[in-house]
């Protein structure tokens, strides 16, 4: 299996795909933009998360949830929903 860290896109198949997308690497929209990012995020039979969605821009669709993490020590996360 490849690790998502070293793709931009990654579907897994499932009863309802999951399209996961990890732009830490991202160098330009234009790379989002060539694969079809809208075409993905828009598609109302799957899920869409997209990792360092900051890099994508105005590219995330209005109305998107956003997932948040903080760390607060080595065992424990606060995770926000927005």
């Amino acid at each position: 299996m490849k690790s998502p860290t070293f793709v931009l896109m990654h579907i897994y198949k499932a009863k309802m795909p999951l399209y996961h997308f990890d732009c830490y690497r991202l160098n330009s929209r234009d790379e989002l933009e060539n694969i079809g990012f809208q075409d993905f995020v828009n598609d109302p039979h799957a899920i869409s998360c997209v990792e360092w969605a900051e890099k994508a821009g105005d590219l995330i669709p209005e109305g998107a949830r956003h997932i948040h993490f903080d760390i607060l020590d080595a065992s424990q996360r606060r995770i926000t929903i927005s």
